[in-house]
């Protein structure tokens, strides 16, 4: 359909930190929008935020209308794209397209994809939300949405309602999906075209064109059909999105080609992460080593000679006997052992030296890592025979970890917690002097567990396998239970 396009983008809500998501989501419109093909009109709300002006300026023709700061709106985003529309609609454009600030074209063609299906028939295109059927009814979704202006004065549409007599839960827009659906016409469906997903809601490529983050900049982070869980529970849930929110965001803003490729299944080039730096996986013994490491190996970590099954890890504990051995006799040096870590875990040249022969030894066969909880203990020793190596921690409920030692070791309760808080001490301290990603090992919800260890595999330079993944987490591996509540 030929007619002039208006792009609309609302810049922060309730909790305006969105200047970053702001910026990606305008730079990608510049670079894949050919000049003139469309206007550009961006609401601002985080009136502190000194880029936005020029960023919307960069922009051939783009409009910029600021918030008023003492004007109480009920909704920050719907009644922003109203006004945006009015403003579009007075200037002539017969099309509007919405983008969320978190959401951006991946490429060439999209505003064509997006609009192409436009005519009387078809009044609607966009993004086809229907991950929360059934209970939220599927619709299209403002994080790229199509409509024309002459639908939308017709069915006496608003871009601020949110009636519905079809919906018990009516987002922004989801009443346009249901007025084309009550008229008989029909809707243009971009579906989601993810190979791979780090979570079933957030982190959509849609028809190939639009990426959606989703929750970019929501601190509410439980969505509509995870609000029936009880308080604990549903903390618990808010605490895994938020988490996966965040590392997948660090991993889009600073890899976003690479990042993008594996959504879809792409081969992705080898700029952005240390691809060839040794990583070493980190926790307290009985805290999920075991679980993450045969995750990482599925994903295209290369481990050597290590164990697959055993007594107490029915998987195998993917611990290399020779580094276990190596690692134990230094502690033993020291007047210690796994058990009574030594207050100074100074190596010796010669050590280091093995040390080092045993990674160059094992990089030799790809992108290399090992596992064994001693590492956290003797991190100086490490830091001095492979520098450049990349760190992943996990830990777990000291409650769990006390029982699990219990039953492996006869260990009292009182020395498996202050053991946990021995080695936990140390993980955070080097996660403070150089952050790297830590999963909560807790299989209670297993698919959330999946989520959170592909995008932190990703974050390394892996190659998430998200079914090898599903395929090694079970239920068993969680051997002293899970869901003990928050971690002190």
């Amino acid at each position: 359909m030929n007619g002039r396009i208006a792009i609309l983008v609302v810049n922060g809500g309730k909790d305006p930190g969105a200047g970053s998501w702001l910026e990606l989501c305008l730079t990608s419109v510049r670079r894949h929008t050919p000049e003139g093909a469309a206007r550009v009109y961006v609401w601002n709300n985080n009136l502190s935020d000194s880029r936005v002006r020029p960023l919307v300026e960069s922009i051939l023709g783009a409009v910029l209308v600021e918030a008023d700061p003492g004007e109480g709106r009920y909704h920050p985003h719907a009644v922003p794209l109203q006004r945006l529309y009015e403003r579009a609609r007075a200037d002539g454009a017969d099309i509007i397209v919405t983008l969320d600030s978190d959401s951006f074209p991946v490429r060439d063609g999209w505003l064509e994809l997006l609009v192409g299906p436009l005519g009387p028939e078809v009044p609607l295109s966009g993004a086809w939300r229907d991950e929360l059927a059934p209970d939220v009814l599927p619709y299209v979704h403002p994080c790229g949405l199509a409509v024309t202006t002459e639908f939308v004065q017709g069915a006496g549409l608003r871009f601020d309602g949110f009636r519905s007599d079809r919906r018990a839960v009516c987002d922004t827009l989801a009443a346009f999906t249901d007025a084309v659906e009550e008229r008989g016409l029909r809707a243009a469906r971009l579906l989601r075209s993810n190979r791979n997903s780090f979570h079933r809601l957030m982190g959509g490529v849609y028809g190939g064109a639009i990426y959606h983050h989703g929750a970019g900049s929501r601190t509410n982070m439980a969505f509509w059909d995870e609000m029936k869980e009880d308080p604990e529970r549903l903390k618990l849930i808010e605490e895994a999105n938020r988490a996966l929110r965040d590392e997948s965001a660090e991993l889009l803003f600073r890899f976003r080609d690479r990042f993008l490729a594996w959504l879809e299944g792409r081969g992705a080039d080898s700029t952005g992460v240390a691809g060839g730096d040794f990583v070493l996986v980190l926790g307290m013994h009985r805290s999920g080593t075991s679980c993450l490491t045969g995750c990482l190996e599925r994903c295209g970590l290369f481990l050597g000679e290590v164990s697959r099954s055993n007594t107490h890890n029915l998987r195998g504990n993917h611990e290399a006997k020779d580094l276990v051995a190596f690692q134990e006799g230094i502690l033993r040096r020291l007047g210690g052992d796994w058990r009574n870590p030594p207050a100074a875990c100074e190596p010796t040249a010669g050590e280091v030296a093995s040390l080092r022969t045993m990674v160059e030894a094992l990089s030799a066969g790809g992108r290399a890592g090992a596992k064994d909880p001693r590492t956290l203990l003797l991190s100086g020793a490490w830091s001095a025979a492979a520098g450049s190596c990349v760190r992943i921690g996990t830990y777990r409920h000291p409650a769990a970890v006390a029982r699990s030692l219990e039953k492996r070791d006869g260990m009292p309760a009182r020395e498996a917690h202050a053991l946990w808080n021995a080695y936990n001490s140390r993980l955070v301290r080097l996660h403070e002097e150089r952050p790297f990603p830590i999963v909560h090992f807790d299989l209670s919800d297993p698919a959330s567990y999946v989520r959170t260890v592909c995008a932190a595999a990703a974050r390394l330079g892996l190659d998430p396998d998200q079914a090898g993944v599903e395929e090694f987490v079970s239920r068993e591996l969680d051997h002293a239970g899970g869901g003990e509540g928050e971690v002190p």
